[in-house]
């Protein structure tokens, strides 16, 4: 089974990221119910490996924390791209960092890419560049933000319509974090 750990968005932020999902040219719109910050994508693991990964997380002590939005850009992967809108947040960072350092110590190989924290909106095989650049001309500003004081332990299944998302376990932000 496919997992991560994410951040799911207030229903209204999302609503506001429906919107450019639907403008996105050439990309088929995400549903304001799958936008989420992915903090750390696991890829396929044993049931075992999963109840390790929650038993493990219940652990990670934080406290609440400001997300904010701040534009759109996007990935190259050959001709396809990734659309996303830019996360900014330093506590998303100290999250994320204590989660890979508890990971590692299970042994769970974790990506050694920086952490570039976002929300896609849209993928688009082989773009038209004149109307993707309108779209960044258009959202270049888009911004929001929201306060984070729960991450969650998600399996996904990839289907022909787009992937569909499975709450597992939800980890609160608690009272005495030894956050530093």
């Amino acid at each position: 089974m496919r997992i991560f750990l994410a951040s799911w968005l207030p229903e209204e932020l999302a609503a506001e990221l429906a919107v450019l999902s639907f403008d996105l040219p050439g990309a088929r719109p995400i549903p304001a119910s799958n936008f989420h910050v992915t903090i750390r994508f696991l890829g396929d693991c044993m049931p075992a490996v999963q109840d390790d990964v929650e038993a493990i997380m219940q652990s990670i002590e934080f406290t609440p924390f400001a997300v904010d939005i701040a534009g759109v850009g996007q990935f190259e992967q050959g001709k396809n791209r990734v659309v996303w809108a830019r996360v900014e947040s330093e506590g998303l960072l100290r999250l994320e960092a204590k989660i890979k350092r508890e990971l590692e110590k299970m042994g769970i190989r974790v990506e050694r890419r920086r952490f570039r924290p976002h929300i896609t909106i849209g993928r688009i095989a082989s773009p038209d560049e004149l109307r993707l650049q309108q779209f960044f001309q258009d959202y270049y500003d888009f911004s929001g933000s929201f306060e984070c004081s729960s991450f969650g332990l998600y399996a996904s299944r990839l289907h022909p319509d787009g992937p569909r998302y499975r709450e597992i376990a939800v980890f609160p932000a608690g009272e005495g974090s030894n956050e530093r």
